[in-house]
């Protein structure tokens, strides 16, 4: 079993200084503080990085009312948090394989 450590961030602005360290994917709301929505930050950081994993979530708006951020998952709320972690897990080893495949 992994263990999946967590950190948070103040705003997008600050998960997006992150991206291209140690970050193995982002899991953002849409409705976040600053002026940098959840997709917004999605979007950004899949073009920096765009093999990381990235889920975004909204309990105020559906799929089908946002623009679509490719490459990332959009789960709605309410969510289970065992499956979420579940999914979580699958993302990162599924980016673990791939980098190892090109290593």
């Amino acid at each position: 079993m992994s263990v999946i450590q967590c950190d948070t961030a103040e705003s997008a602005e600050a998960v997006l200084e992150r991206v291209g360290g140690n970050l193995s994917m982002i899991f953002t709301d849409i409705n976040l503080a600053g002026g940098v929505d959840g997709a917004t930050l999605a979007r950004r950081a899949r073009q920096l990085l765009p093999d990381l994993p990235v889920i975004y979530t909204s309990g105020r708006c559906a799929l089908d009312r946002l623009e679509r951020v490719e490459g990332a998952m959009f789960v709605p709320k309410p969510y289970d948090a065992f499956s979420i972690g579940r999914l979580l897990n699958q993302l990162i080893a599924a980016k673990r394989t791939r980098l190892e495949a090109f290593a």
